[in-house]
């Protein structure tokens, strides 16, 4: 544990002791900051999809209409280079993690020590956002999942 992180700590238990404030309400408190923050960390990745089509692509109707827009190679090179962008950060994930590092965050709980490296977890998302902006279908919600849980499991 860092300095800054274990110094947090103590200053916390002092302000629990002084306030006399109950564990369970403690835990109450870190579970509504962890929920604000997964919710802001959801949001976002929503704005940057939307933001990245607006952007690069030109349109802010969504990928069915874009798809109806575009010429048909375009329909296949844009995914398909959305498709080696998030590759490439996939592996830029794997090599930030340790070997033994667990990349979802209830396997790394049950099976690992809990911890998720952000960085890993931050390539991981920019990786699903390369593809779900470009036309993938991997869906959003693995995404918006690691996020949210950035602060509860990651280091």
């Amino acid at each position: 544990m860092s300095w800054s992180a274990s110094r947090f700590l103590v200053q916390r238990a002092r302000l629990k002791r002084l306030l006399r404030i109950p564990e369970w309400q403690s835990m109450l408190a870190w579970a509504a900051v962890a929920g604000l923050l997964g919710t802001a960390a959801t949001e976002a990745f929503r704005l940057l999809l939307h933001w990245l089509d607006l952007a690069v692509l030109g349109q802010g109707e969504g990928l069915v209409a874009l798809a109806q827009s575009l010429p048909a190679w375009a329909r296949v090179a844009v995914p398909a280079a959305g498709g080696l962008i998030a590759g490439a950060l996939l592996v830029l994930a794997r090599r930030l993690g340790k070997p033994e590092t667990k990349s979802d965050c209830m396997e790394a709980i049950v099976l690992g020590d809990g911890r998720i490296p952000a960085a890993q977890t931050m390539a991981r998302s920019a990786s699903s956002l390369a593809s779900i902006a470009s036309g993938g279908s991997i869906g959003r919600e693995g995404s918006m999942v690691q996020l949210a849980a950035i602060r509860s499991c990651c280091r």
